[in-house]
């Protein structure tokens, strides 16, 4: 009497659920499976397809074993995201944001902002590159230096300048070498010298100033075989010619020049030397006489 009494109770429990169930014109429903043990019913679309009603709540975990599309969004807790499979991917809007199961990378295809503190333990390496910027070593020729001095007004403003001859009446060419020891992480074709310059007097508008490098790659070897010799001609480059448009007006006022260096295969680990010089011959600074360069940076991208 008790067993019928149960079985009694649960097919009244599912005679009201039945009538419960919402009506989508004439789709069928079909109930899978009863627990008489917690009253608990499953039921399903004719097509297989689940259907709760809207602001339906799930108190127990949920277990999917197949495909499963969201039209409208999911919404989660804090730290609620758990992919326990270890050999499952995710891919979100394709390859916009994709973590692979296997490995673990991670792939952002859009800009990622951090706005907390971002922990690297191990090497960051950028495929596209970072610009850096680092100031090499100078040394003067030791026959034909330019004059180490500093322009600018006495207790108003100095800056310390190499003083190239820039007169075509002076007694020659005076040369600078600048050595750059090629940091790991290199990216090959990017590396650029910049420098800075200025002269004292006024000049015409249209002279020139005629600035010329070659550059020599050094590769270091090891033990007794050595490497590539450092005591030779290097690559010429191009003359840079900068015509003083302003020339009776920019005295003082700094200026900036660019060269590129890969004119050579230029490669990490590398010693690159630089002969800097002013044409002499080719310039027009009469009046000033020297063509003071205030200092010598190179650039280049890095993947680390």
């Amino acid at each position: 009497m008790k067993n019928f009494r149960s079985i009694l109770n649960v097919w009244l429990v599912l005679f009201i659920f039945t009538l419960s169930l919402p009506a989508i014109g004439a789709t069928s429903y079909a109930i899978r499976s009863v627990d008489f043990g917690t009253g608990s019913v499953q039921y399903f679309l004719a097509t297989d397809t689940i259907l709760l009603p809207n602001a339906s709540i799930i108190a127990d975990p949920l277990t999917i074993t197949g495909l499963t599309t969201l039209n409208g969004g999911l919404v989660m807790d804090v730290d609620k995201f758990v992919v326990t499979d270890g050999t499952g991917s995710l891919a979100i809007a394709v390859n916009k944001f994709t973590v692979d199961g296997a490995t673990g990378n991670t792939l952002i295809a859009g800009t990622a902002e951090i706005t907390g503190v971002a922990t690297l333990t191990a090497t960051a390496i950028f495929n596209g590159g970072q610009t850096r910027t680092d100031i090499p070593t100078v040394v003067v020729d030791g026959t034909v230096p330019p004059a180490v001095t500093a322009v600018g007004t006495s207790g108003q403003s100095q800056i310390p300048v190499y003083g190239f001859d820039a007169n075509p009446n002076a007694t020659g060419d005076d040369y600078v070498f600048i050595y750059w020891r090629v940091p790991v992480g290199y990216v090959a074709d990017s590396a650029d010298l910049f420098f800075t310059f200025s002269y004292s007097d006024a000049e015409l508008d249209g002279d020139d100033v005629v600035f010329d490098i070659t550059v020599l790659s050094i590769t270091p070897g090891s033990g007794a075989a050595g490497g590539t010799a450092f005591d030779a001609a290097g690559t010429a480059v191009a003359a840079l010619d900068i015509d003083l448009v302003n020339g009776d007006g920019d005295q003082g006022k700094v200026m900036e020049g660019t060269f590129d260096i890969e004119v050579t295969a230029i490669a990490a680990g590398d010693e690159v030397l630089i002969a800097f010089w002013v044409d002499e011959d080719q310039c027009d600074l009469a009046t000033s006489g020297t063509v003071d360069v205030h200092e010598f940076t190179i650039t280049y991208e890095s993947t680390e």
